[in-house]
């Protein structure tokens, strides 16, 4: 809008008898993740009827499929709304989905006044979410963009009125307890950028539950299971390594993008005798998120000839933590030996290991820098591999 027609609000609410001290802001439902309540805040006491009630939602276009919003007007049943789909806009440094949800108040007499506590928040709708990822409630903004916006009918902006008034605090539209923006707006309102984010609930990073690697025929199966998948999740992506350190992605696997947050896939590594005629083969799952995030399985491996007794560490160099991986042929009681530069053993751990692949955290955070080795004693069987620890 113009200054011309800040100035004439301006004017129009002081002749009414309100200031325009109104500011709002959006809370996650409590435990629900699938909506938010938008509220105002004043900090006097008021009492009116909502004429009008502009909202304008912006959530970020990497969340992947637009989600449906619904709005419940319970909070001011006086209150009716529609909703609009707006053109995507970027701001805050990303493309967004704009909603536009305008209410009109006044539809009864004396029975749409309300009061509005000073300094209490007051809720007037809860806006819903459906049809898009989990956890989205914590990407949702509540905007003002400049001008409305860039549609040919913009109304992406934050609009409130009593009585006819525009009760809007101009300056500082926007009030919250994580991030609110008025760095571009000028002070007469609708022409700068401002924004409020929902409290920093940010989505729970994606955990493997399990990852199976089992050799079928001359073919390796890969299973895992996943929980807090979303819309965030982009890919997964298998490894193989012939040594168990120097892995190389071989193969591609898209989320299932179902709605539901735990989840489990399949895959197949095809004609293993092609690749090596003995000894094993390793495998991990990493998985990759849109905003470049990833996470790692545990390391599998599956045995060409069925006879190998292996010992192998990573990380390896380490800097605070490794694991061993000891391959068993059959399941057999392990011991492990951790010897410095000089030969003496400084650790000693046993355990009881199952047939296949073993991983097992070794002790290594009060080691200081330098070249160790691990002695791994398995039935008759002994194997050493050398280790470093830098700082």
């Amino acid at each position: 809008m113009k200054s011309i027609v800040a100035i004439f609000v301006s004017i129009f609410t002081i002749t009414t008898g309100f200031a325009q001290t109104f500011q709002a802001t959006i809370q996650p439902l409590p435990a629900s993740g699938a909506g938010v309540t938008v509220s105002v805040k004043t900090p006097a006491t008021v009492t009116g009827k909502v004429s009008s009630l502009t909202i304008t939602i912006a959530i970020p276009v990497s969340v992947g499929t637009k989600p449906v919003i619904g709005v419940d007007n319970s909070a001011d049943p006086y209150i009716s709304y529609d909703v609009y789909n707006a053109i995507n806009q970027t701001f805050d440094g990303a493309e967004h989905y704009i909603y536009n949800v305008l209410g009109t108040g006044d539809v009864v007499p004396a029975g749409a006044s309300k009061v509005f506590t000073g300094g209490t928040d007051v809720p007037l709708a809860v806006i819903s979410f459906s049809g898009g990822a989990p956890g989205i409630t914590s990407q949702i903004k509540m905007a003002n963009l400049p001008d409305g916006g860039t549609d040919p009918n913009p109304n992406s902006y934050f609009g409130f009125s009593i009585d006819g008034a525009d009760v809007v605090n101009l300056s500082a539209m926007f009030y919250g307890i994580n991030l609110i923006s008025t760095a571009t707006n000028d002070g007469l309102g609708y022409s700068g950028t401002s924004f409020a984010r929902t409290i920093p609930l940010v989505p729970l990073p994606i955990s493997f539950l399990s990852f199976n690697a089992l050799k079928k025929a001359d073919n390796a199966q890969l299973d895992w299971s996943v929980q807090n998948e979303s819309a965030l999740t982009d890919r997964y992506e298998i490894e193989r390594s012939f040594t168990g350190s120097d892995f190389k992605k071989i193969g591609t696997v898209a989320p299932l993008n179902n709605g539901n947050s735990n989840n489990s896939y399949v895959s197949t590594d095809y004609h293993l005798s092609s690749l090596n005629s003995s000894g094993k083969i390793y495998y991990r799952i990493k998985q990759v998120d849109r905003d470049g995030k990833f996470a790692y399985t545990e390391i599998r491996s599956v045995r060409l000839d069925g006879k190998t007794f292996d010992v192998s560490v990573y990380p390896n160099p380490l800097v605070s933590a490794t694991k061993l991986y000891v391959d068993l042929a059959d399941a057999a009681q392990v011991k492990i030996k951790l010897i410095d530069a000089t030969g003496k053993v400084i650790q000693t751990e046993v355990f009881d290991g199952v047939k296949g692949l073993n991983p097992h955290p070794l002790n290594t955070g009060k080691l200081i820098a330098g070249t160790y080795m691990v002695q791994v004693e398995a039935g008759s069987q002994t194997k050493t591999v050398p280790v470093v620890k830098n700082n």
